[in-house]
């Protein structure tokens, strides 16, 4: 009897280490899984990223150009609007350059 009780330990100790290498087998195919994602990932960001530059490159001159566009167009229109806003606000000077005096009206 106490032979058949230990090749009982015997078995399940060898069962036992049956049943790690199957679970670290798992853990280094999942390992090794999660790093070709990884991988994978990396190449299109840098795939998209290669197609992205070229694109941007031509739409970056573009949005260059529309840039200074706006930008002369704003200058122009405030350029105009000071002009206007002076018209009215102008203060009249003498002949000497001084400018006149409000006269006070008086009831």
């Amino acid at each position: 009897m106490p032979s058949s009780s230990s090749s009982s330990s015997d078995g399940s100790d060898s069962d036992s280490d049956e049943e790690e290498k199957p679970n670290e087998k798992r853990k280094k195919a999942q390992e090794s899984d999660k790093v070709s994602k990884k991988a994978k990932k990396a190449k299109q960001e840098v795939i998209s990223s290669d197609s992205d530059s070229e694109s941007d490159s031509d739409s970056s001159e573009e949005d260059a150009k529309e840039k200074k566009k706006k930008k002369k167009d704003k200058k122009k229109k405030a350029k105009e609007k000071d002009k206007k806003d002076k018209k009215g606000k102008k203060k009249k000077k003498d002949k000497k350059g001084k400018k006149k005096k409000k006269k006070k009206k008086t009831l």
